[in-house]
């Protein structure tokens, strides 16, 4: 047989022993399966079987199945067990057990494949000292699961988790919606390598979650390097900013965090690091970012950080862990400003790495430098801190150190560098600075109330200053300041211009105000001023000291203040001082005037005003009160008392006298716009007191005034008046008031003056009502005086004159010819009154008078005739009260006329006089200035007929003529006004009508002869 058929036949011998051999197994099987139990009563075996290999102290399975596909699988819907350590727990889920044919055959049930699917894992891993635990020997796959995981304080879940471990190959690999990740370890149960991303934060540790606010992606890598060091490689980023820690003091806004970890673990123990090392970690917020590195080893934890480029606000919010509440609100109000070229370093004693635990700040070393940009310090709790800052700032354990090097101050006051520091143990800002400040906006901050009315024109001021401010107040607990003046302070107090220089001003928010040495110069005066002042308890300023010298021009002051001085010059010393009670001096005796209150002084006459007094602080205004004010030397002699405040001045002099003047006053001096007010109580007044004229440069802005004054003797010239009242002001519409019981001069005296005026201004004074008895008549008067461009006052009104008519015309030496008589004088026009011209000179108006029941000291038996045949007073003669016919010269019942006065000259328009003898009438006029007159009168001694004739139209013209007349005689008075001449004239050369037939008769002797001798004759009225 050949080789070929041996093979051939080989090989259907085997054919046959093959198919006899899986027929024996199988009939080997079936006989098996037949006699072999049911699943559910193996299951208790299964159970108690992987509870023991696996180390479960519990194991729970459901109803099993299985199904043969190349491996024995044991599946069941339901699985719960439980590990001996408590370290994993499975429940509510499914379980597919595959167990290979070798171990059946060896009769062992051990898998070599789990599957778990739903349900919920815990995997607890514990923080031991030994060995870590080993990877299983069989592949494990997990669908679906739940995870549960917890190491120390750390835990989280995974939903959805896929996961699959390889135990031969000692990896593993997991994916879920929130992650991916791959773990292979080493022989020796430790990683080799491992990868972790985390797309948002749902992957991550529960409690880290809670202190993640937004979703930022994790990207975890770890690889080991050598047998106990391993590299940790993380990031976590995110588009927006996330926060870690938000609700907390320790929150930190970012966007990306990332960096690497060398770390070596203890030969004891894997899971406990023994040295870690921080390379390449970085923080990044937008533009902004944190370079990281740093070191743990010992139980010391060290760090160092640098970076370009840091919002202010963030660095403030890094010490947030350092005070409480308030120290939190303090830091918040700080929102301006960078930070560059930053550097810093930290210590930490921290024992156990992965873990968090408390730490006091002594344990805690770091330092921080940073270059600070336009940044802002708020000043405590206040509103006001320092702007746009620039400098740097050190920070350390101990507290926060600033240099600035330029600064802009609250309330704009100005510019300034400064050092500042925060101790960490009172959370105190000290800052010490110097400045140029503007002194008027430091005194609207912090100055006293009583003088935040000052108005500056310029306050550059240098400033040195220390405050001490708690960050939870609002005012500083310490500040000082020492100011002095860079050019010079240009200030008005109450529209007093001043300009201060040189000196210093130290300044203390708790004890006061010292200046020493201050140079006070103003329009009128110069000089130094020393004071000290502190605030009581009551934030009220009392001042404890002060020393004040100066000197001014005697001729500026007097002429600002509208002294009434005349020919002032020369210069006037001025000395304060307060020690406990107030003293001062007045020195004028470098001074000299012609004229005041009737004084006159040469320079170096020794004269001066010494004052001493006290502050009185307790009132609301604070006020300077000189009790003892009196004066030495010849020139006058002075006592009295005054205070000074804000308000004003007022002076009271008890008394004072002078060669003119001797009495009291009492000055009020408001420095405001109220008006000064003058009240006078004089024993004596002379004219001299008062100067002719004040040779003072009339100020732009006059102060108003008033006076009331009460004179018991005022001489004025050649006038003495006694008893007087006046009250007067200067304002506008005032009204006032001249009163005097009796005024003598050597022509007349006038008694019971009275006198109601009002000032309209500019001069202008409204007369309303002049009342005076002169001798024997009364005087009435109301006009307006107005001040003329040339001098003295224009007056437009009325004058009326009451009383003995005779006794005036004898006064005013008019004529001596009249005696008694009721005469009522009014005159309406104009005039000026000027001392130096005559009481004639510009009068323009109308003169009236009457006269009743007078007499003209002429006459003869004729008149008297005349007089006792009057038909209207034949009734009277009967009964024998006739006046008019006993006495001297005619008596009239009435004398009335009217004219025109034009200065010197009158022109009388009419003239009339009735009497029982006769009717007068005239016209005509009269010159002042050269005391004659020029008068032409008409006498009509038949007026009883003519009173009868006119009642007779045919006689009365066939009679009386055009006239209607019986008789007339007419006569032209002219000359001198005591010694007129008197001649009788006709009627044509008086400018009259024809006479009538009665009076030609009684002319025709004259007619036909002539006037005798020529010579003029008086008339016979």
């Amino acid at each position: 047989m050949s080789g070929k058929y041996r093979i051939i036949h080989a090989l259907a011998s085997f054919r046959r022993v093959f198919l006899l051999l899986a027929l024996g197994f199988t009939l080997l099987a079936a006989a098996i399966y037949s006699q072999s139990p049911k699943l559910d009563e193996l299951r208790p075996h299964i159970e108690s079987y992987l509870k023991h290999e696996l180390q479960l102290s519990e194991l729970k399975l459901g109803p099993l199945s299985w199904y043969w596909a190349g491996f024995l699988w044991l599946e069941s819907e339901q699985l719960d067990f439980k590990s001996t350590d408590n370290t994993i727990a499975f429940h509510h889920g499914g379980v597919g057990i595959r167990i290979s044919m070798w171990s059946l055959l060896q009769g062992s049930l051990m898998p070599d494949h789990i599957r778990l699917n739903g349900g919920d894992l815990t995997v607890r891993i514990p923080e031991q000292t030994g060995q870590p635990r080993g990877f299983p020997a069989h592949h494990m796959r997990l669908d679906e699961v739940n995870l549960h995981w917890q190491f120390g304080a750390w835990q989280g879940k995974i939903a959805r988790l896929q996961l699959q471990i390889d135990g031969p190959g000692r990896s593993l690999e997991a994916h879920s919606p929130a992650l991916r990740m791959t773990v292979r370890m080493s022989d020796d149960g430790l990683p080799e390598s491992a990868t972790l991303h985390c797309q948002h934060s749902d992957c991550l540790p529960e409690g880290f979650r809670k202190k993640v606010r937004g979703s930022p992606l994790l990207d975890m890598s770890l690889s080991r390097l050598s047998g106990r060091q391993w590299k940790l490689s993380a990031s976590l980023q995110s588009e927006h900013v996330i926060t870690l820690m938000p609700d907390s003091i320790y929150s930190l806004p970012l966007q990306a965090l990332s960096g690497q970890i060398i770390l070596r673990a203890g030969a004891d123990n894997a899971l406990t690091p023994e040295a870690i090392s921080m390379t390449d970690a970085s923080w990044r917020l937008g533009k902004d970012s944190i370079s990281l590195h740093g070191s743990w080893q010992h139980g010391l934890l060290k760090l160092q950080a640098s970076s370009e480029h840091l919002p202010l606000p963030l660095i403030w919010s890094a010490l947030r862990p350092l005070g409480d509440r308030k120290w939190h609100h303090w830091l918040g109000q700080m929102q301006r400003g960078s930070a560059t070229g930053i550097q810093g370093e930290m210590s930490l004693l921290w024992p156990d790495p992965l873990h968090t635990q408390a730490f006091s700040h002594e344990q805690l070393k770091y330092k921080v430098h940073a270059e600070i940009h336009d940044a802002d310090i708020a000043l405590g709790a206040s509103a006001d801190r320092l702007n746009h800052l620039s400098g740097a700032v050190d920070i350390d354990e101990h507290g926060l150190s600033a240099r600035i090097d330029d600064t802009v101050l609250p309330h704009k006051l100005g510019q300034s560098s400064a050092s500042l520091d925060i101790p960490w143990s009172t959370l105190e800002l000290q800052i010490k600075g110097h400045a140029q400040i503007d002194a008027a906006r430091l005194l609207a901050w912090r100055g006293p109330q009583q003088i935040r009315d000052w108005q500056w024109k310029q306050g550059n001021t240098d400033a040195s200053y220390t405050l001490r401010w708690l960050i939870n107040e609002s005012s500083p607990r310490i500040a000082r300041a020492r100011l002095q003046p860079a050019d010079s302070w240009q200030i008005n107090i109450r529209n007093t211009p001043l300009h201060l220089s040189n000196g210093i001003v130290d300044w203390d928010q708790s004890t006061g105000i010292h200046i020493k040495q201050m140079q006070l110069i103003s329009e009128r005066m110069q000089g130094t001023l020393s004071l000290t002042a502190a605030p009581d308890a009551d934030e009220q300023w009392k001042l404890l000291s002060a020393d004040a010298q100066g000197q001014g021009d005697l001729t500026v002051i007097a002429s600002h203040l509208q002294l009434p001085i005349s020919h002032a010059s020369g210069l006037l010393s001025v000395s304060l001082a307060y020690h406990d009670s107030w003293s001062g001096k007045l020195d004028l005796t470098h001074s000299s005037w012609d004229h005041l209150l009737g004084s006159s002084k040469s320079i170096g006459e020794p004269f001066a005003l010494l004052y001493d007094g006290r502050f009185k602080s307790d009132s609301s205004i604070p006020t300077l009160e000189l009790t003892h004010l009196y004066s030495t030397g010849s020139t006058l002699q002075t006592n009295g008392e005054a205070s000074l405040n804000a308000d004003g001045l007022h002076l009271k002099l008890k008394h004072l006298k002078t060669p003119a003047f001797e009495g009291a006053l009492d000055i009020s001096a408001p420095f405001g716009d109220s008006p000064w007010e003058l009240d006078v109580q004089a024993q004596y007044l002379n004219r001299s007191a008062l100067p002719d004229a004040l040779r003072h440069t009339r100020s732009k802005d006059d102060k108003p005034w008033a006076i009331r004054a009460h004179i018991q003797r005022f001489d004025w010239a050649d006038a003495r008046m006694s008893g007087v009242h006046v009250q007067l002001a200067s304002s506008r519409q005032s009204s006032g008031i001249f009163e005097a019981s009796q005024i003598h001069t050597a022509r007349l005296d006038m008694l019971d003056v009275n006198a109601h005026f009002a000032m309209l201004g500019k001069g202008e004074i409204d007369l309303r009502r002049l009342n005076a008895s002169v001798e024997k008549q009364r005087l009435s008067m109301s006009a307006r005086l107005v001040p003329e461009a040339s001098g003295g006052m224009r007056w437009h009104g009325f004058a009326s004159i009451q009383g003995d008519f005779g006794h005036l015309m004898q006064r005013g030496k008019l004529s001596e010819k009249f005696k008694s008589g009721e005469g009522h004088i009014l005159f309406s026009g104009q005039g000026v009154i000027l001392r130096a011209q005559p009481w004639w000179q510009g009068m323009d108006g109308r003169l009236r008078l009457r006269v009743d029941d007078g007499r003209i000291l002429e006459g003869g038996s004729l008149t008297t005739f005349l007089s006792a045949i009057s038909l209207t007073d034949l009734p009277r003669l009967l009964t024998g009260k006739r006046r008019d016919l006993s006495g001297p010269g005619i008596m009239f019942k009435r004398l009335q006329m009217e004219a025109i006065l034009q200065d010197q000259n009158i022109r009388i328009r009419n003239l009339a006089m009735r009497s029982s003898a006769f009717d007068l009438a005239g016209y005509g006029t009269m010159d002042i200035e050269m005391n004659t007159i020029d008068v032409y009168l008409i006498a009509r001694p038949l007026q009883n007929l003519d009173a009868i004739l006119a009642k007779i139209p045919l006689l009365r013209d066939l009679l009386g003529g055009k006239a209607h007349s019986l008789m007339r005689k007419i006569y032209r008075m002219h000359g001198p006004f005591t010694h007129a001449q008197v001649d009788s004239v006709s009627p044509k050369d008086a400018g009259r009508e024809s006479s009538g037939f009665v009076e030609s008769l009684f002319n025709l002797p004259e007619s036909w002869f002539g006037k005798e001798d020529g010579k003029a004759v008086k008339a016979d009225p």
